[in-house]
C-alpha cells in the first residue's frame, strides 16, 4: 500500500511538471551547454545579470556574501557589482515595488534565484535567445518559448554572429551558468563529495571481497 502511494505522489509531481514545461514551452529548446566550473563565465554571467536584469529581477534567496563565493571573487570585489550603500549580507533585491512593476510592466518580475532549478537551463537559455521583434507587443518583441511575454529583449544589442562583441550566444550561455549557481550554490562541492564517496565505497568493496575471498577460501 505505502508503494502504491509512493507512486501516486511521483506521478502527481510528475505529471505538474510536465504542465507546467507544457504551459513555457511552445517550440523545441535549444540545449545549453554550460559549465558551472568556468568561474570566468559566471563572472561574466553575473556582470550581465547586475548590468540587465537585476533592475527587475531579484535574488531575494542569494547575499551579495554568498555570490562573491559562488562566482570566485573576494568580498572587495564586488564594488562594481552592489549598488551603492548596499552591505555583503544583503540579500540581492533591487529597489523597484512590485505594485509599480505590475502597473508598468502588467506583472511584477518573478524572482529569479531559482528559475534554473523550476524551468531548466535549456528553457532558460531558449527563452533568453528566443526573442523576434512583434510590432503587436508593447515591447516591440516576442518570444517563441513563452508567448505575449511581457519581458523585453534585454540581449538586444547582441548578435549571434558576434559582430558587436560577444555573441548572444555565449552571454545567454554565461547568465544561464550564473543562475545555474544561483539556484544551488554548492552543487560544485556536492558533485565533488559524491565522486569522493563513490570512490571511498569502491574501495570498501574491493577490501570487503578480498576479505571475503580470504575467510572462506578453506570452505568447500
Amino acid at each position: 500500500m505505502k508503494i502504491i502511494k509512493r507512486f501516486l505522489c511521483f506521478l502527481i509531481v510528475a505529471m505538474t511538471g510536465l504542465n507546467a514545461y507544457a504551459q513555457h514551452s511552445t517550440s523545441e529548446l535549444h540545449i545549453y551547454h554550460g559549465n558551472i566550473r568556468d568561474l570566468e563565465s559566471l563572472q561574466r554571467g553575473a556582470g550581465y545579470f547586475m548590468n540587465m536584469c537585476a533592475g527587475c529581477h531579484d535574488l531575494q534567496y542569494m547575499r551579495y556574501s554568498q555570490m562573491a563565493d559562488a562566482i570566485g571573487v573576494e568580498e572587495y570585489q564586488l564594488g562594481s557589482l552592489m549598488p551603492l550603500g548596499s552591505s555583503i549580507l544583503n540579500p540581492m533585491i533591487n529597489s523597484m515595488e512590485d505594485v509599480d512593476a505590475a502597473r508598468w510592466f502588467g506583472v511584477a518580475p518573478p524572482d529569479l534565484s531559482l528559475v534554473s532549478r523550476s524551468l531548466g537551463n535549456d528553457y532558460l537559455y531558449s527563452f533568453l535567445t528566443g526573442f523576434y521583434a512583434d510590432s503587436s507587443r508593447p515591447s516591440g518583441v516576442n518570444n517563441h518559448y513563452l508567448e505575449n511575454t511581457s519581458m523585453p529583449n534585454v540581449l538586444w544589442q547582441y548578435y549571434e554572429d558576434g559582430s558587436e562583441g560577444p555573441s548572444i550566444e555565449m552571454v545567454a550561455t554565461d547568465l544561464v551558468n550564473f543562475l545555474d549557481i544561483v539556484g544551488e550554490p554548492i552543487q560544485v562541492y556536492r558533485q565533488d563529495l559524491g565522486v569522493k564517496v563513490i570512490g571511498f565505497l569502491l574501495l570498501f568493496l574491493f577490501i570487503a571481497y578480498a576479505l571475503k575471498k580470504e575467510i572462506w577460501k578453506e570452505v568447500k
